[in-house]
């Protein structure tokens, strides 16, 4: 019903104003109609209840002074759809491929079903290494992100899940880069027939990427087609930025060798 206005009359006797009974009646119908909504009003049950319509109580999914939902094993994060803050141990699924360990979940949520948003962000419990985020976007999650920390950005990846940034098949070549700067750039080539007792020179072209040749490090080992009587790779530097210098001395026998390289420097 709409508000019943108490007339209160002239001042100071409040003349031609609504009588004692006439008001109370009016105060009686408005509070009647507050209580008997405050009673259709029903409490979240559990901190991880997510009835639509239910009133929210401090601590309520994780927030507001409240814990973390735990969740027990073989968790799918793809199913923590509640905007709530979850715990999960080391035996979920649906989280990146770099991490493991046990992960604080934390969901948040805009609109539902297929035309809901939301953002699923992670991070380590005891691991600060862990810290990652993806987005829900007409009911299909986007691939994981890492969010690159100091503690990523400063130590060695073997230490740290995560370490690894990338990884991609370039032109033939296959490149991981690390968060510590590194970058690891390994192809293969066939070196055609060298004649016996000779030896050939050549440049090997590799994708972009090294910011600089100073702690570069190239690699090569052969494997020869007819003998091992040879002398191997004489000859491996850097020319430039994207250009392997070599060389192979053969042995005896005219033959091909197949030829794998592997070079280490830094992408930042």
């Amino acid at each position: 019903m709409a508000r019943q206005e108490i007339i209160l009359g002239a001042a100071p006797q409040g003349l031609g104003g609504d009588p004692p009974r006439t008001a109370s009646m009016k105060i009686n119908a408005m509070t009647a109609e507050l209580y008997a909504a405050k009673e259709g009003l029903v409490k979240v049950a559990a901190i991880d209840d997510f009835t639509s319509g239910k009133v929210l109580t401090v601590g309520y999914a994780g927030r507001n002074g409240g814990v973390a939902i735990v969740k027990g094993r073989g968790t799918v994060l793809d199913d923590l759809r509640g905007a709530a803050l979850y715990a999960c141990n080391d035996t979920y699924t649906g989280g990146p491929p770099w991490v493991w360990g046990a992960i604080f979940v934390e969901n948040d949520v805009h609109g539902t079903g297929s035309n809901g948003y939301a953002t699923q962000r992670i991070w380590g419990i005891t691991n600060p290494a862990i810290n990652a985020k993806r987005c829900l976007v007409s009911g299909t999650y986007t691939p994981w992100m890492q969010d690159i920390t100091t503690t990523l950005a400063t130590t060695d990846p073997a230490d740290n899940p995560g370490g690894l940034m990338s990884l991609a098949g370039i032109g033939g070549f296959r490149v991981a880069k690390f968060a510590n700067g590194q970058i690891c750039i390994q192809g293969y080539k066939v070196l055609e027939t060298v004649g016996a007792n000779t030896y050939v020179a050549g440049n090997w072209v590799i994708p972009s990427g090294l910011f600089t040749t100073t702690w570069c490090t190239p690699t090569i080992s052969i494997a020869p087609y007819v003998s091992h009587d040879h002398f191997g790779v004489t000859t491996c530097h850097m020319e430039s930025l994207t250009s392997i210098q070599f060389s192979v001395k053969n042995g005896v026998n005219a033959q091909g060798f197949g030829m794998w390289l592997t070079v280490w420097g830094y992408w930042k």
